[in-house]
């Protein structure tokens, strides 16, 4: 009778024991998966932070785009974006003066016509976003090509 009084007395105490154990397992599978979770969610926002700048800097391009003024009098500028449409500018994108690659005749004239001839001109257009908060930066580079007037080739 006593062998078995000692015997279940044992085994209460590995019971604690392998308690303890598990606890401390599933302790660590905790500490774990809480790590790897906030790790990911880093990385999603810094892909969302690159996705925001990326898409400014694309915005700003555009919009220096829509006015030929960009092309005949080329100049830098500061272009505020907002990207969410609240109504304040997220972004500051610099948009760097655009520079003539080549100015040629557009083809299909005859060579009589050729001084009056539309220009056939390529641009590279490059733009900057720098976001001070979360340390991302887009530079973006857009050729283009556009005709202009026979007399306004790259300046």
């Amino acid at each position: 009778m006593n062998r078995t009084c000692t015997s279940v007395s044992r085994q209460r105490g590995i019971s604690l024991v392998m308690s303890l154990i598990m606890l401390v397992v599933l302790t660590m599978i905790a500490i774990s998966a809480t790590y790897s979770t906030s790790s990911s969610i880093r990385i999603v926002g810094n892909m969302q932070m690159q996705d925001e700048a990326l898409t400014a800097a694309q915005a700003a391009i555009d919009k220096k785009l829509s006015s030929l003024n960009t092309f005949t009098t080329p100049a830098a500028a500061n272009v505020p974006i907002d990207v969410n449409r609240d109504g304040a500018t997220d972004y500051t994108v610099t948009v760097a003066a655009p520079v003539c690659m080549s100015s040629k005749p557009k083809a299909g004239y005859s060579a009589s016509m050729a001084s009056s001839a539309p220009q056939q001109t390529t641009w590279d257009m490059s733009a900057t976003v720098v976001n001070t908060s979360t340390g991302a930066k887009v530079v973006v580079n857009q050729g283009v090509r556009i005709d202009m007037l026979p007399y306004q080739g790259c300046p």
